[in-house]
C-alpha cells in the first residue's frame, strides 16, 4: 500500500514476498527535471524465482490527470531505456486523484496511447484504488 495526501493505492496479494515496491519520484529517479510517477511495483505471480512479472505504475495526484499521465509515460520510457521492463507479462498504470474530471478527448487519447503503444491499460479513480492481480 502507498498513500499520500489522502490518496491511496492498495495492491492486494496473498504473499508480499512476491512484491517489490519502489518509490520512483525522488528516490529511484532523483532528476528533478525528469517527469516520473510516484511508485512502481513488480509483482511475481509465480514467485520471485520465475521470469513472469507484472509491472504497476502508480501516480497519486491532485486533479491534473494530464500531468499524471505524462509522468507515467515518461517513467515507462525511462524504464524501457534502462531495460527494467524485460520479462513483463502484464503492465498496468493507476492514477489515484482527488478529483477525476469528466473525460475529454485529450485524456481518452493518452489512455489509448498508453494501451496501444506501451500495452499498459490505465485505471483512473478518485481517492483510493484497491487492485487484486
Amino acid at each position: 500500500m502507498v498513500e499520500e495526501n489522502g490518496r491511496k493505492f492498495v495492491l492486494i496479494v496473498s504473499d508480499w514476498k512476491n512484491v517489490e515496491k519502489i518509490k520512483v519520484d525522488g528516490a529511484l529517479i532523483c532528476n528533478q527535471e525528469k517527469e516520473k510517477c510516484d511508485y512502481f511495483f513488480f509483482y511475481y505471480p509465480s514467485g520471485k524465482t520465475k521470469n513472469d512479472r507484472h509491472a504497476y505504475f502508480v501516480e497519486l495526484k491532485g486533479k491534473n490527470i494530464g500531468k499524471a499521465m505524462s509522468q507515467i509515460i515518461s517513467t515507462i520510457q525511462c524504464f524501457m531505456q534502462e531495460g527494467l521492463l524485460k520479462n513483463i507479462s502484464l503492465q498496468k498504470a493507476f492514477i489515484v486523484s482527488s478529483r477525476f474530471p469528466q473525460k475529454d478527448r485529450t485524456t481518452e487519447k493518452l489512455q489509448e496511447d498508453l494501451r496501444k503503444k506501451y500495452k499498459c491499460p490505465l485505471v483512473i479513480k478518485n481517492n483510493m484504488v484497491e487492485y487484486r492481480p
